[in-house]
């Protein structure tokens, strides 16, 4: 059987009415009687049950038929399920209580959303025809959201159904459609707004729902429970009551300015019912609630954020100075690697005696001096820089983007403007500087390096430990008659003031001091028959005596704080031409310390009486200095010394 023997592009009525089926939903609601009670019956329905029965009723009540039923799908099977009927009799509801859309004559109204109209329904469906005796049947589609979801049938036992009940049938399903749309809508958005609101009642955020003029239409559940009051007590108030009185003028014109895109939130905080205060940050943002526009204003609770923040930061920072513990500055060192911040450098800085601070005048005022030094180091540096207590006495700063001249200049400028005084005690300054160049060069080789430097400045700060050693081996070598304590510290103070005059940093002026010390500290590895010997040294006895530079090398490089002048010690008394010991080497290839001790150490010499020779005058030795420049001495640095000297003798 075909479909063209019980189907039709078109039906013809009994009143030869024409009836384009593939059309249909076209067909114009007169503004008739009919259209009108249409309207009334289906307003106020509020279930898709009552929609159901109501087309039931109008079927009935408008059109003579035999029985009406509607079909719906049924998601979970698949088939059409009889879900209301008037008028069918038991044995034909359990006859067709479902239909297969998928299957003609139902595939005609389920799978190409045509009516079907018949009135031959003994070629459709013989079997259910001719057990109940229906002779005529109309099935009209029902759509949601443009898919078939169901169908209205309606069956005559003898007359065919005319032009204007077919008319009926078809726009009672129109209504019905609307109405099954209109109740799917509102039932989805119920849903929608339990969701959203469930979803809602789930934040730990505070959410208001604003009415255009910022009065309460909704909240969640943490208002209610963390402001403490209840919804009832909220809903219709103005949002700005739950501001305090004198922030609620700023919190007005804060929202107006959200509301236009000005400003990202609001920083003010909310009032308790209690009166206290939460601090929150409010964003307001435009939307939609039950079909009403809507502001939704979400407040977050900083309350715990603001703890977690304040333990970091008591984690982070040192309690007394408010700068960064040592943890947290090694943090920053490493992350400035990982950003490239390179050149960047490290200073460290230490108080010099402050322990003598501490045991004279108490605590309290060692930890004013600290204190003190904490924030004359925060006025000096820029915004970049990480500023940490690194130790007990000790402090720490890593400058990005910084290399290690601009780096000296900074830690001179702090030593310099750190000075102060505590009781009769001045306090001043170590410091230490190092270059951190790249991700090759580990960050422990930098601080290391920044350590030595600021471990040798103290070298010549009484009372210091490193101080102490250097007072040790300076009696080993008086004790042993090599020279004279005036020697050391005449030698000291012109290492120190040359050092000056030529322009080295503080790092290799401390460096130069310390070499005019124990320059022949391995001296005292010489046996007394030849080093105190006043005749001339056979030559085996000078190549003893040559050896000295070399085991003075080996006793300092033993020693953490002194191993850096090791290889000074080792070739003080190489020469220019290149005829000195030990190494002969000669020119800029002998370090500059070493070129500018030799000449310094000979003017001291020469001025100086001694068991074996008389001084000589301050002019002699000039014109020896000279004499020997180019070939003894360093030329450039001779003609400097000679400047020196004259502007000191002047």
């Amino acid at each position: 059987m075909s479909t063209d023997d019980y189907f039709s592009d078109e039906f013809i009525g009994p009143e030869n009415e024409v009836f384009l089926l593939d059309g249909w939903k076209t067909i114009l609601i007169e503004e008739n009687g009919f259209t009108r009670r249409m309207i009334s019956t289906f307003r106020h329905l509020n279930s898709i049950e009552d929609v159901y029965q109501a087309a039931i009723d109008a079927v009935e009540n408008e059109i003579d038929t035999w029985g009406a039923g509607i079909y719906t799908i049924d998601e979970a099977t698949g088939t059409a399920k009889l879900r209301c009927s008037s008028d069918l009799p038991d044995a034909f509801i359990e006859d067709a209580r479902e239909r297969d859309p998928h299957v003609l004559p139902y595939s005609h109204v389920f799978q190409q959303n045509k009516p079907l109209i018949t009135s031959n329904y003994s070629r459709v469906s013989p079997a259910i025809a001719n057990k109940h005796g229906i002779k005529s049947v109309i099935s009209v589609p029902i759509e949601s959201d443009g898919k078939v979801v169901g169908c209205l049938n309606a069956g005559k036992e003898s007359k065919p159904f005319k032009g204007d009940e077919v008319r009926k049938i078809i726009n009672i399903c129109y209504f019905l459609s609307m109405e099954f749309n209109r109740i799917e809508s509102k039932s989805k958005l119920k849903s929608m707004n339990e969701n959203l609101v469930n979803f809602f009642n789930c934040l730990d955020d505070f959410l208001f729902v604003l009415a255009s003029d910022g009065s309460i239409i909704e909240i969640n559940k943490s208002v209610s429970s963390r402001m403490e009051y209840r919804r009832n007590e909220l809903i219709g108030k103005n949002v700005l009551s739950l501001h305090f009185p004198k922030h609620r003028k700023e919190a007005a014109r804060i929202i107006a300015d959200m509301q236009k895109g000005k400003l990202l939130f609001c920083p003010l905080p909310l009032m308790k019912k209690n009166g206290q205060a939460i601090e929150v940050e409010t964003r307001i943002v435009p939307g939609v609630w039950n079909r009403q526009k809507v502001l939704f204003g979400i407040s977050k609770d900083l309350t715990q954020t603001k703890e977690i923040e304040r333990i970091k930061y008591i984690s982070d920072h040192d309690s007394l100075t408010g700068l960064l513990s040592r943890a947290a500055f090694d943090s920053r060192l490493r992350a400035c690697r990982n950003d490239n911040l390179y050149p960047a450098s490290i200073i460290l800085l230490d108080i010099n005696g402050f322990r003598i601070i501490n045991n004279k005048y108490g605590n309290e005022k060692g930890n004013q001096v600290l204190k003190g030094l904490a924030e004359k180091i925060k006025e000096m540096c820029c915004r970049e820089s990480f500023l940490a207590r690194w130790g007990g006495d000790e402090f720490a700063i890593l400058l990005p983007k910084t290399d290690m001249k601009e780096a000296s200049i900074i830690a001179e400028d702090i030593s310099k403007a750190a000075f102060m005084k505590c009781g009769k005690f001045k306090v001043k300054l170590s410091f230490g500087v190092a270059e951190i160049h790249g991700a090759e060069k580990p960050l422990s080789g930098a601080i290391n390096e920044a350590e030595n430097m600021m471990c040798r400045q103290k070298l010549f700060v009484d009372g210091s430990l490193q101080n102490s050693l250097i007072t040790s081996m300076q009696r080993a070598i008086h004790e042993r008659n090599l020279e004279t304590e005036e020697h050391t510290e005449r030698m000291m103070l012109m290492a120190k003031e040359f050092a000056e005059f030529i322009g080295m940093d503080k790092d290799q002026k401390n460096t130069l001091m310390l070499l005019a010390t124990l320059h022949d500290i391995g001296k005292i590895g010489i046996p007394d028959k030849i080093l105190l010997k006043k005749g001339k040294l056979t030559k085996e006895q000078w190549e003893t005596m040559k050896k000295h530079c070399e085991i003075g090398r080996n006793i300092v490089s033993g020693i953490s704080t002194f191993n850096h002048i090791g290889d000074y010690i080792l070739h003080h008394h190489e020469k220019w031409d290149g005829t000195g010991y030990p190494d002969g080497l000669s020119g800029k290839n002998i370090p500059k310390i070493c070129r500018a001790l030799s000449i310094i150490d000979a003017y001291d010499v020469m001025t100086h009486e001694r068991p074996y020779k008389e001084a000589f005058s301050h002019e002699d030795a000039v014109k020896e200095i000279k004499r020997c420049s180019g070939s003894q001495f360093d030329p450039d640095l001779a003609d400097l010394f000679m400047q020196f000297i004259a502007r000191e003798k002047s």
